[in-house]
This record gives C-alpha cells, sequence and structure tokens, in this order.
C-alpha cells in the first residue's frame, strides 16, 4: 500500500489550521507519539474541520475525482478552509498523524448506521486507526458529524468511554445484525445506540479504496449530496447543526447550559453570515444565493441524523 505523505509546509498548514504550534526544527512535533497528545490531535480536528455536506446544485462545491489526492485535501479543507465529510476529513488526519509521530496510523473502510451491513454490501465510511504499541490501538472516528467521539476510542470490548459528552462502547456483535458474507463486525456504539459498524481486521485501505470512496460520496445520488449540512464541534463542548433551513445549538453536557435550541433561518443574509461568521467556515454571496433559492426548504427532515 503506497500511503500518503505530508510534506513539510504542508504540515505546518494543516497546524495552523488547527491551532497546533509547532517547533521550529526536526521533530517539528510538540511532543512524542502518546494517548495525551492523540487526544489532544482528535479533538483539535473536530474542532477546526466541520462535518459539510454539499448540494449538487454547487457543482464546484462538490468533491471532483482530483480532490481524491491529499493536494486536494489540503487545498480544500486547508487552504479554503472548508468542511467535508469522513473521506477527506480522513485522508488528512491520517497523513497528519504520520508527520507528527504516529507512524502506523492508517484508514480503514466501515459502515455508518446509515448503511446498516446486513443491508448494504460495500463500506461507504472511513475512520483512522492508530496503533500505539503491539497491544494497544486507537480508533479515530473524526469524520462522522455528531456521531464522532471527541477522543481516540480504545479498541477494547470490555470497557464504556467517556468523552465527556456521551459514553461510547465497542461490542463484538449488536444484536447479531451485523453478519456480511458470513463475517461478524464490531459496532461502536454512542449511549448504547449503534454508530459504525467495523471489519475486526481493521484492512488498511488501498488506492482504489480511496478513489472508489470519493467517486460515491460525489456522485449527484449521493445521499450527502441532497441538502446543505454543517455540523461543528467546539472546544467549550458546544455544537452546532445547520440543516438547510433549520439551525440548531447544542449546549456542552457537561456545564449547566440551557437546553439545546433551535430555529428557522428567514433569508438568504442571515444563512450567508450563519456560515461565515458563526460556523467559520467560508462561503462568498453568491454561493450563498444559489444553496439558499435551490435547496429544499425540508430543514432537518432530509439529509440528517435522528440522534444529535
Amino acid at each position: 500500500m503506497r500511503r500518503r505523505f505530508f510534506q513539510q509546509h504542508q504540515l505546518f498548514s494543516y497546524c495552523a489550521r488547527i491551532g497546533l504550534p509547532l517547533r521550529d526544527r526536526p521533530p517539528f512535533a510538540p511532543s512524542a507519539p502518546s494517548h495525551d497528545f492523540l487526544c489532544e490531535l482528535h479533538k483539535k480536528h473536530i474542532c477546526s474541520i466541520p462535518w459539510l455536506s454539499e448540494p449538487t446544485l454547487m457543482p464546484e462545491l462538490v468533491i471532483p475525482s482530483e480532490v481524491s489526492s491529499l493536494e486536494g485535501c489540503i487545498d480544500r479543507l486547508v487552504t479554503q478552509k472548508r468542511g467535508a465529510a469522513c473521506v477527506a476529513s480522513s485522508m488528512l488526519f491520517s497523513c497528519a498523524l504520520r508527520a507528527l509521530g504516529f507512524e502506523s496510523a492508517y484508514a480503514t473502510q466501515c459502515r455508518t448506521v446509515g448503511q446498516p451491513a446486513h443491508r448494504v454490501s460495500w463500506p461507504m465510511h472511513v475512520l483512522v486507526v492508530v496503533p500505539l504499541s503491539r497491544d494497544i490501538t486507537y480508533l479515530c472516528d473524526i469524520g462522522n458529524g455528531p456521531a464522532s467521539p471527541r477522543c481516540p476510542l480504545l479498541l477494547n470490548t470490555e470497557v464504556d468511554q467517556n468523552d465527556g459528552q456521551n459514553t461510547f462502547r465497542i461490542v463484538d456483535d449488536f444484536e447479531g445484525l451485523h453478519e456480511l458474507n458470513n463475517n461478524k463486525y464490531l459496532t461502536i456504539t454512542k449511549n448504547g445506540e449503534p454508530t459504525v459498524y467495523l471489519n475486526p481486521s481493521l484492512p488498511e485501505m488501498e488506492e482504489n479504496d480511496w478513489e472508489m470512496m470519493f467517486t460515491v460520496a460525489s456522485h449527484p445520488a449521493s445521499p450527502w449530496k441532497k441538502n446543505f449540512v454543517l455540523y461543528r464541534h467546539f472546544l467549550d463542548g458546544h455544537r452546532t447543526y445547520l440543516s438547510g433551513d433549520r439551525y440548531t445549538v447544542i449546549p456542552s453536557k457537561v456545564t449547566n447550559s440551557p437546553p439545546a435550541k433551535k430555529r428557522t433561518v428567514e433569508n438568504v443574509e442571515e444563512f450567508h453570515k450563519l456560515v461565515n461568521e458563526e460556523l467559520g467556515m467560508p462561503m462568498t454571496t453568491e454561493q450563498a444565493n444559489r444553496v439558499w433559492h435551490e435547496m429544499p426548504r425540508t430543514g432537518m427532515k432530509t439529509g440528517t441524523f435522528s440522534r444529535l
């Protein structure tokens, strides 16, 4: 497998994007590979690069084939400061980890709860596997929107793991549903509900796997291209969720905060300001107008998540 690697200037650009200071000479990483450093990188990544689904009515924003390259992902997520779904985000994060000393980190294909293993014959989700030692491996699901843990998950089926907001667990088989071609699947659960199904062998993605995933994710028939959906984690624990013309602010569970607030975005000016200022993702006035006037006004009923 030919793994992708950052060049030095790409590493510095990525770390500036997520707010990680580097040393001015090799080794550039501010810390040796460790669980604490991995947790810091995981949290900074998901709080800097939002989960984004962009409709096909904006063809210049749909991931074209050339963005399946690392350079394309860096241009989109680092230089343009846009968001992405699991494929581009996981490619970027796995390359960053290798450049920062986690040399064995790689990406693996899996399935999300929206594509049950007993009904879908191909993977449609990507997360990052990080072996820290011979016996210790972590999973970084940084591209799964509201289902993404805010910290790496230890590959251990015997413990509950809390990210400060929710409780996750990796189980051998969830209610016996996750069999495909006579294979059992590991399942990541969030507060007792399944989110991701994994092949227990955690195979590394091959070059043609990346190309297939980018092609499917950017196809007009893809479920990720039906509506504009932008989900963002913040360092203080709160989250925001914009789906079409519906906007939700979800408070941190560790603070004495009011319940989630939902409202309807009334006009294109409000939509444009919300995306650029509150959610921190650049969007031109022209792009905002095209999305606003052509996307379906079904809000959280289209292309959304059932459990926030």
